[in-house]
């Protein structure tokens, strides 16, 4: 608001005030303003313009703390408060202030009660249409409601210009101000409003977050209460017309400001959001419920004192579906769907007056809540009677709730309905009339936000809601939470239950946000009871999970406190997370818990893919979508993580990783697994990862490597390859796949065995070797078993010979390498086998016979010659030299070298030529240096042949 918009005012401040006051702002707020304002904007010319700065200062001062107290998320207390403080004059006394500050405080209260009323015209209300003449109504009685508590604290309204007190004045300018203020409201407040819808219904969808989105709310509200402010002020300081309108939206957006900041600091509508953590994007809540008991067969889901909402009350299922929770509002459609109730019984519980005691005592004793020391407290301190109860009918499920408590929550609901069907759209007078009534008796009703059974549409957004075989409704706490104060946390407060046998017990429910929550969480016991495979592996991925998988110095991941009590807690507060339509809870498990989202996405997937029509989610598909994006986005980053943690974590993480691995793993897993159980320095580790590849093995198919290159993919033989491989001579898992090998019936597991056994005797050895070699199918193991034994063997010429023999008779896949063997050994001694083959033209080992003969021929050809270079005969040598020449074999090369030692010159040069035409200058050299390595006196006649070619 500029200096002109206050001429009147400065006047005024002028003649009451000394000059020294006059230019000084008398509230602490407008100090506060006027110290900001001097920081950005150039100082007054004079007396006359501070003095109107000081009052504009002082008039934005009152502004903004009205606008506050009119926020409907701030308590009176506050209200009154903001005011008295913000509006302190700090050039007034003690007992000035004393009185004014009363004054204050008692506007402040006005303002908030005015602020509260006019609240619902300010908020959107989805499914609750409203006419253009009925919503002008609202917000002139709004606007006037405002004006005149301004005009009613103001001390100018009671005043003539004489300065003398007037009562019908005063009201006339009250009346007078209050039309004003209804007048400025209508416009302004319709303006606020459909801001506030479409923050509601669209910034919500664009991902604000929770905080953010109440500052916007509270600045579409703010508008119009400071422009009411701003235009009343101004008529009751007689302004002119311009200055009416200029000071009306000067005042709009001094309240826009105003309702920003309160948004920033009170999101009251927000609320909910931080709670449930949601649809708005906002943060998780740190912790909204509490529930658990020791018994694997019975678990809680409670609210401790901690955990609680700011109102103890909880935020209204309306509320909430004006946040977007996509559920059914039409209460009279519910409870004709409903039906009506049969008679039946309820088993209640009611604890004893020891109770406490008693759990304390049966809790120290037996040192930790273990299911035995649960039930010895059931049995003790709990008393359990049959009641007369009334039996429901909701999608199929029975919902028992006990006959008196049901007559009182149907009274409750039907005023319900009542309140709802005179709201709608085209409702006659009579039903108008008939709301107004009910909205007055639900007002005091101790069970106003009390569920009703046609309020658990919670049921239809469950997963499978057939495994959910019988609901409760008890209108008192569960007996057992003395138990669960005394062994978890102290005044623990039970919400619900769920049993082995399908009961789902709620104790008190609330008709709140925290309906979905609580009944997903419980549906995940049963689902937890259901995946036992899963339930395993959550294990792992939950002690994977404790700490960060950035810093492991840090804790990990969790959707709330009361979810680290034990794992089957862990499991069913992120399990509901998942499983609710609402996708916050649910991207972030993904983004900080992968490896628990992926265990839980396929709990999900079975228990979607077995799920009947009838007991489908209202959110199936949209489930069935999620379920297809953690195993597209979620999985591969848990299997990168679980690789990690197999090569780099302690042995307790190994061991966790390759749990997870053997569940989630396909071949790069197995892989994985198989090289932990071959190479792992950690006993515990291997033996792990050795039981899962194994088991992984034996569910798929495993690819031969080493001596299974060419195994023949039986599924019989793929549990047989993997231990075969877990058992070669550098796996340290051989004993163990040995034990394994040994149980494996057949002949090839026997070859195996006795391929890959512990060393024996040479002797002993052979006999096993050769066993192998005969019942072992694939070629490769064969070959290695034929080769290990000739390695036993090597050095022993007789004992090689023989081995070969033996081949050769026994193993006829081997007589190839065994006839190679055989004459490498002693071919002038396997002559006669190589004729027998040579006879035979059909024989695969046919052509390999003549070669060993031809090659036969040409060594005693070559010792022929060898002998004749030795001839006394010079001339005889002479031609020995060129004949070996002739031949060109390798083994002609050293008698030709000992001529060009040992013999004449013409000698010399004869075998140097002969040695340079007929063979290729790198091996002579290569037989050279054996020679002089051998023998150093050979280097000096031999090098000019290494020198020259």
């Amino acid at each position: 608001m500029t200096a002109e918009g206050f001429f009147d005012e400065a006047k005024l401040k002028a003649s009451l005030l000394s000059p020294d006051e006059a230019v000084r702002e008398q509230t602490l707020g407008g100090s506060l303003i006027g110290a900001a304002r001097d920081l950005v904007s150039a100082q007054p010319a004079d007396d006359y313009e501070a003095s109107a700065r000081a009052a504009s200062n002082d008039m934005f001062a009152e502004l903004a703390v009205d606008t506050f107290a009119l926020m409907p998320g701030v308590s009176w207390a506050k209200a009154g408060g903001a005011r008295t403080a913000f509006l302190l004059n700090p050039n007034a006394g003690a007992l000035d202030n004393a009185l004014w500050g009363s004054v204050n405080f008692a506007e402040g209260i006005a303002l908030n009660r005015v602020g509260k009323m006019g609240a619902k015209f300010m908020q959107p209300t989805p499914g609750v249409s409203r006419t253009l003449t009925s919503e002008s109504l609202g917000l002139f009685k709004f606007g006037f409601g405002m004006g005149a508590v301004k005009a009613t604290f103001d001390e100018h309204t009671w005043v003539d210009k004489d300065k003398q007190f007037q009562a019908g004045g005063g009201l006339l300018n009250i009346a007078k101000a209050g039309i004003v203020g209804g007048a400025i409201g209508v416009p302004a407040g319709m303006v606020g409003s459909r801001a506030a819808k479409f923050g509601m219904h669209h910034l919500a969808e664009s991902g604000l977050s929770p905080r953010a989105l109440s500052v916007g709310l509270g600045m579409a509200s703010g508008y119009p209460a400071g422009a009411v402010f701003g235009g009343v002020d101004t008529v009751l300081h007689g302004g002119t017309v311009s200055q009416f309108f200029k000071s009306a939206h000067e005042g709009g957006l001094v309240g826009m400001a105003t309702g920003g900041l309160s948004g920033l600091a009170l999101p009251h509508e927000i609320a909910i959001a931080n709670q449930k953590g949601t649809m708005l994007g906002g943060d998780r809540r740190k912790l909204v419920f509490e529930a658990g008991a020791p018994a694997s067969e019975r678990t809680e889901m409670g609210r401790g004192k901690k955990s609680r909402p700011a109102s103890s009350e909880g935020i209204p299922i309306e509320l909430y579906t004006r946040l977007g929770m996509k559920v059914s509002h039409d209460l009279e459609a519910n409870l004709l769907h409903l039906g009506a109730p049969v008679p039946g019984t309820i088993t209640c519980a009611t604890a004893r007056l020891n109770a406490p005691q008693i759990a304390k005592k049966i809790a120290a004793s037996a040192g930790a809540p273990t299911d035995a020391a649960y039930h010895k407290f059931v049995e003790s301190a709990t008393i359990r009677t049959e009641e007369p109860a009334l039996v429901y009918k909701l999608r199929d499920v029975e919902v028992v709730v006990p006959e008196s408590y049901a007559r009182e929550l149907d009274r409750v609901y039907q005023l319900r309905i009542t309140r709802d069907k005179g709201m709608k759209p085209g409702a006659t007078p009579a039903e108008v009339l008939a709301a107004g009534q009910a909205a007055l008796g639900l007002k005091g009703e101790p069970l106003h936000f009390s569920a009703h059974p046609a309020d658990l549409v919670a049921l239809g957004q469950l997963p499978d809601r057939g495994l959910v075989k019988r609901i409760e409704i008890h209108p008192t706490a569960n007996a057992e939470d003395h138990w669960h104060s005394a062994t978890y946390k102290p005044n623990f407060v039970s919400a619900a239950t769920a049993s082995s046998d399908g009961t789902l017990a709620y104790y008190k429910p609330r008709l709140t946000s925290n309906l979905s929550q609580i009944t997903h969480h419980e549906w995940g016991h049963f689902l937890k009871s259901k995946a036992p495979k899963e339930s395993s592996m959550f294990d792992f991925a939950a002690a994977l999970e404790q700490k960060a998988h950035g810093d492991r110095s840090k804790p990990g991941y969790s959707t709330s406190e009361y979810a680290n009590r034990n794992i089957d807690e862990n499991w069913a507060e992120h399990s509901a997370d998942i499983t609710q339509a609402e996708p916050a809870g649910y991207f972030q498990m993904a983004q900080d818990a992968p490896l628990r989202t992926a265990v839980l996405g396929r709990a999900m997937d079975r228990s979607l893919k077995s799920v009947s029509a009838q007991n489908r989610s209202d959110h199936h598909d949209l489930l069935v979508d999620r379920v297809v994006q953690i195993k597209q986005h979620v999985e591969p980053k848990a299997l990168e993580l679980m690789e990690h943690y197999l090569k780099k974590g302690n042995d307790q993480e190994k061991i966790a990783a390759a749990r997870l691995l053997g569940h989630f793993g396909d071949e790069p897993q197995l892989k994985l697994l198989k090289e932990a159980a071959k190479h792992d320095p950690s006993p515990e580790v291997r033996t792990a990862a050795f039981d899962l590849a194994a088991n992984m093995a034996q569910s798929s198919e495993v690819h031969p490597t080493g001596y299974l290159q060419y195994a023949k993919s039986k599924p019989r033989f793929e549990y047989e390859n993997f231990l075969i491989e877990m058992a070669a001579p550098d796996s340290r898992s051989k004993v163990l796949a040995l034990s394994y090998l040994r149980k494996q019936p057949g002949a090839r597991a026997e070859g195996y065995c006795a391929l890959l056994g512990p060393a024996e005797t040479d002797h002993t050895r052979i006999r096993s070797l050769l066993d192998a070699m005969k019942k072992i199918p694939e070629q490769p193991g064969k070959e290695e078993a034929f080769l290990q034994a000739v390695r036993i063997r090597k050095g022993h010429e007789d004992l090689t010979f023989e081995l070969g023999i033996q081949v050769m008779q026994q193993v006829p896949e081997l007589r190839g390498q065994s006839l190679d063997l055989l004459m490498r050994t002693n071919l002038a001694k396997t002559e006669p086998i190589l004729k027998d083959l040579a006879d035979k033209p059909l024989h695969k080992l046919h052509e390999r016979a003549q070669v060993g003969l031809a090659k036969l021929e040409t060594e005693r050809h070559l010792s022929h010659l060898k002998r004749r270079a030795q001839d006394p005969n010079v001339v005889v040598r002479e031609d020995a030299i060129r004949d070996l020449g002739r031949t060109k074999e390798y083994a002609a090369i050293r008698p030709l070298l000992e001529r060009v030692r040992a013999g004449t010159p013409a000698e010399v040069t004869l075998a140097r030529q002969v040695l340079a035409d007929n063979f290729n200058h790198q091996i002579v050299k290569e037989e050279i240096r054996k020679l002089v390595q051998a023998d150093p006196t050979w280097r000096a006649c031999l090098q000019p042949l290494v020198n020259n070619r």
